[in-house]
């Protein structure tokens, strides 16, 4: 099995105006940046909370004040307001608001353990192949937000974009992968097609091809004996 992880965040802007929401998306670990998204503009003071309870705040030229469970987590960017904060914990997913001299947004953030391995695996009933691509059942982290990718030389693989896929077993690939994505990570794996036909039909195109090799072998000897005259 193949298996290749690729690390991302981003940020979705829902509306730039007074009273603007965005949605920020972080990985529990990693870092991310709560933006108020106002640019150009210059602030006296600037106050960050999560719920009613302050995150940090700074006046003037005073010096920024964080407080805890942050202290030591979050960094203030006194020119764009953004909020930056460190080591995220799947508590720190909530609703944060920043006032910023006389302008006020709010944030909504989701945090994502990060995705485990997609497990594939496949089932025969008569001639067709069902795979599945599985998340462990101890990830729980926002499900509804998890995508599944395919990818092998057959058409299904570029028409499905559910968890599972189906073959026929007379025309499988060498391989498929699955990829899980959701807004912060992505995870794959490959499965061998092979694998899931027994090997008892293995066995019988075995003794299928070597018939036929045979019965190909005795054809060219007898034509080579009536051609040469032997």
């Amino acid at each position: 099995m193949t298996i290749s992880v690729t690390f991302c965040l981003f940020v979705s802007l829902l509306g730039v105006t007074h009273g603007v929401s965005i949605t920020a998306y972080g990985a529990v670990g990693k870092n991310v940046t709560l933006s108020p998204s106002l640019d150009g503009k210059a602030f006296r003071d600037i106050t960050w909370k999560k719920q009613k309870d302050k995150v940090v705040e700074w006046f003037g030229d005073s010096q920024e004040k964080d407080f805890p469970p942050f202290t030591g987590r979050v960094v203030l960017d006194r020119t764009s307001g953004n909020l930056t904060i460190f080591n995220l914990t799947a508590s720190d997913e909530d609703e944060y608001e920043v006032e910023l001299s006389d302008l006020r947004t709010t944030v909504s953030l989701l945090v994502f353990e990060l995705l485990p391995f997609p497990i594939l695996n496949c089932t025969l009933n008569e001639e067709i192949i069902r795979v599945q691509c599985v998340i462990p059942k101890h990830y729980t982290s926002h499900l509804g937000f998890i995508q599944y990718f395919w990818a092998c030389p057959s058409a299904q693989c570029n028409e499905t974009v559910g968890h599972e896929l189906h073959f026929n077993k007379s025309h499988l690939p060498k391989e498929v992968w699955c990829t899980v994505s959701n807004p912060v990570s992505n995870m794959s794996s490959s499965m061998a097609l092979e694998s899931c036909v027994p090997k008892e039909t293995f066995r019988k195109h075995w003794w299928i091809i070597a018939a036929f090799i045979a019965v190909a072998g005795v054809a060219i000897l007898l034509t080579y004996y009536f051609i040469t005259g032997l």
